[in-house]
């Protein structure tokens, strides 16, 4: 499962999940983020409304990043173009697309640096 599936605390708890405090959720999240990148980024921010969601900037790329709110869950990264298509899709479609699109290693990396456009440079 992944993290942007959106499932109230009262029913989460129905199936056994125990939320994290967002704190907790964005440590975890920053693990990844060393393991994937070697480090957390020096302008990631979490969005104040979708308090899970972070906000990066990796070789002129832009990234969305979705900590894991329990334990079924793990972070996502991904770039903002591939984020805009995830999120207006749903259920079955919003799984496959996430895991075609989440950025889980290095090597996943490596290969969206080398074949996504970067951002354009504000003018």
């Amino acid at each position: 499962m992944f993290t942007s599936e959106i499932i109230p605390a009262a029913a989460a708890d129905a199936v056994g999940r125990v939320p994290r405090p967002d704190t907790e959720c964005h440590a975890r999240a920053h693990e990844f983020l060393v393991g994937l990148i070697g480090s957390v980024p020096d302008d990631l921010t979490w969005d104040q409304t979708h308090r899970l969601q972070g906000h990066a900037h990796l070789g002129g790329h832009e990234l969305v990043v979705i900590a894991p709110r329990d334990d079924a869950h793990s972070t996502v990264v991904l770039t903002t173009q591939d984020w805009d298509q995830v999120r207006l899709t749903g259920g079955e479609q919003r799984r496959s697309l996430l895991g075609a699109y989440a950025i889980g290693d290095r090597f996943q990396l490596a290969a969206m640096l080398a074949n996504h456009h970067p951002m354009a440079a504000a003018a």
